[in-house]
């Protein structure tokens, strides 16, 4: 459609086919995206050829001047409008596509970071979580650091308390508290063992400690009843176990449930250690410790093994302590108490105090007649059986009396009694002098009945001062030398 007409420009129907054809090269500049200013202008010019053909044609049709002049003009005005529109929009889509560009630079640095915090993040996740592992396992360490920590310490306190316990049953009773106080374990103690062996080790240790307990089969403490105790002696406490035991090996049971004790779930034992004792080369029983939770003793084998080994040693030392202090304390030959006990026990008469003079206490004096002959004729050994022979007598006489015999040196002895009317002593010293005198000396063919001579001395009764009473007994038994033999001489007269 040509926009000129014969008429001039005044059919507006062909203005608005050149503001369509406008919109067409403006859209086709925006489509190839032109922005360059030589591009720009070329495509002005490109765009307004089919308008320039056209003209042309029209203007060798019609030979009109005025048109050629007008569509020039038009013709150069479109291509500066389309220059300038293009060139605008160039500007603006510059700016834009820079606007863009900027937008996309940060949106790309902020995903850059985003990627960046991400991986940081999890590399704080990954570190986090191996702080955690580190915490845990610190936490573990720091619970073992403090269970062994509370095990040296319980162990240093035992062989402090093992170097100055002298009594086998208080190294035994803190041995096992100090396990279930400190370390909560259920229950822990001796069982004794019902051969000769252990037997003759524990007379041997009674007879300096009379209280102690022989005919008791185990010493336990804890939370353990009397029933348990005789369940785990009837069915634990077998040979067969034993044996596995001997050498100073441990046994561990660590779990209970897995083994032939299943029982002792029923009394809240799940895992045990046990250990044989020996003491002075003899077996004393087994050690047990006991523990409510199962594997308790899991890596804990050497712990246990050197606290028990210390334990042994402990009363290994207790039991050498008492054998010393028996040797120093009696007789080798008699088994009496000695002398320097006797002087020991004298001690608080020669300055007593206002209790101590109220006390009545008596001494009775024996000496074996014609001792020298005996062993000039007998021998050596038969003098020493007489001498224990006569010590026997004296001590199991006077027991019945409540006195206290000891071995004065030589042939002589002395009995002590506390709180005795003079008629009570002077029968208990009749009934030992008659007894002694009818027991028959035997040593292999040689037989004898031998005779003694003593004295007796009392406070208040025969004298004022406690602490001569034994010298004041042992001058009458001189008397009672002097005069015959064989008698009985009360402090300052004679009985037959």
């Amino acid at each position: 459609a040509f926009f000129v007409m014969h008429t001039g420009y005044k059919n507006y129907e062909y203005l608005i086919y050149i503001l369509l054809y406008y919109c067409i090269a403006l859209e086709n500049g925006i489509f190839f995206e032109i922005t360059e200013t030589g591009k720009l202008l070329l495509h002005s010019l490109v765009m307004i050829i089919p308008l320039l053909i056209a003209g042309i044609a029209y203007t060798i049709a019609s030979l009109s001047l005025e048109y050629v002049i007008t569509s020039f003009i038009m013709l150069m005005a479109f291509a500066l409008a389309m220059f300038c529109t293009l060139m605008h929009i160039g500007k603006q889509y510059e700016r834009f596509e820079k606007a863009v560009l900027a937008k996309e630079r940060i949106i790309d640095k902020a995903m850059d970071n985003n990627k960046e915090i991400m991986e940081k993040q999890e590399k704080l996740y990954y570190v986090n979580e191996q702080l955690g592992i580190k915490r845990i396992e610190l936490e573990s360490a720091n619970r073992k650091i403090n269970a062994n920590i509370l095990e040296i310490n319980i162990q240093n306190d035992m062989l402090h308390s093992f170097t100055g316990a002298q009594d086998i049953r208080k190294i035994n009773e803190f041995f096992a508290n100090k396990l279930i106080t400190g370390m909560n374990i259920h229950c822990a103690g001796l069982f004794k063992l019902g051969n000769e062996e252990a037997k003759s080790l524990y007379e041997d240790y009674k007879r300096n400690n009379p209280l102690y307990d022989i005919d008791a089969k185990y010493v336990v403490y804890g939370k353990i009843s009397k029933e348990i105790c005789e369940k785990i002696m009837t069915e634990l406490i077998t040979p067969e176990f034993v044996s596995q035991t001997l050498g100073n090996k441990l046994y561990i049971c660590e779990n209970v449930n897995h083994s032939n004790y299943k029982f002792l779930i029923n009394y809240n034992i799940r895992s045990f250690v046990a250990k044989a004792l020996y003491i002075d080369g003899r077996q004393a029983g087994v050690y047990m410790i006991c523990h409510e939770e199962p594997e308790f003793f899991h890596q804990r084998e050497t712990y246990f093994d050197n606290i028990l080994s210390e334990l042994q040693v402990g009363m290994n030392n207790a039991f050498l302590y008492s054998q010393l202090e028996n040797m120093a304390k009696h007789d080798g030959l008699t088994g009496l108490l000695n002398r320097r006990i006797l002087n020991k026990a004298m001690e608080k008469y020669r300055h007593p105090d206002e209790s101590i003079l109220k006390e009545h206490i008596s001494a009775a004096m024996f000496d074996i007649d014609n001792f020298k002959s005996i062993n000039d004729n007998f021998g050596h050994l038969f003098g020493d059986a007489a001498i224990i022979s006569v010590a026997n007598t004296i001590s199991k006489v006077a027991k019945q009396y409540d006195g206290v015999s000891y071995r004065y040196g030589g042939e002589e002895f002395v009995v002590m009694f506390f709180s005795k009317e003079l008629d009570e002593v002077v029968a208990a010293v009749e009934e030992i002098h008659k007894a002694i005198r009818t027991t028959p000396i035997i040593v292999g063919e040689h037989s004898l009945y031998i005779n003694t001579s003593a004295g007796i001395s009392a406070y208040p009764q025969l004298c004022d001062n406690q602490a001569v009473i034994i010298d004041n007994a042992d001058k009458a038994m001189y008397k009672s030398k002097t005069s015959g033999k064989g008698k009985i001489t009360i402090d300052r007269r004679t009985d037959t």
